[in-house]
């Protein structure tokens, strides 16, 4: 059992750790018996682990390659928040837009997560619409009165934003 394999940050991003696997697969098919299970997992835990190391651009591709290895789960919305604190909003919005549009039925993270991208490209006209159909359709999550008062503030409406705080905290 192997547990974790780490790669010293001056030598991240050069591809080492997929070549120190790379080698360890090797040995394990060559010495292994016949039958046994090898499982490597990666993806959503090394999203998360990119993540708690600040590194929001490869947790956002740690997700994409976790959604496209396992289609039955669904990232969108943790993909979506890494690229905007990655300083990526357009890309964020670029993925939210469609799986919104797609959905079956309204989804709050990912309408919390537009209403963000869009405030993050200084477009509260589109925010604001967000937080509309985040609170039309979920009346009771705390997120549309934030994302409100967070677009109120962005507009200079300090009191509207105050008053849309207020409304999270009861």
């Amino acid at each position: 059992y192997l547990k974790d394999i780490m790669v010293l940050p001056e030598w991240q991003c050069r591809g080492v750790g997929s070549r120190i696997v790379q080698a360890l697969l090797a040995i394990i098919h060559r010495t292994a018996p016949d039958g046994m299970l090898v499982t490597l997992f990666t993806g959503q835990h090394l999203a998360e682990f990119y993540e708690r190391e600040r590194r929001f651009v490869d947790a956002a591709n740690a997700y994409a390659r976790a959604a496209a290895a396992n289609p039955r789960i669904d990232v969108t919305a943790q993909r979506a928040a890494a690229l905007i604190n990655g300083g990526k909003a357009a890309d964020a919005r670029a993925i939210l837009e469609p799986a919104i549009k797609n959905s079956a039925a309204p989804d709050a993270a990912l309408l919390y997560m537009l209403g963000q991208a869009q405030r993050t490209q200084k477009d509260p006209d589109a925010a604001a619409a967000t937080v509309q159909k985040l609170k039309a359709s979920f009346p009771d999550d705390p997120r549309g009165a934030y994302l409100e008062a967070q677009v109120l503030r962005d507009r200079g409406k300090l009191d509207e934003a105050i008053g849309a705080f207020e409304g999270v905290m009861k």
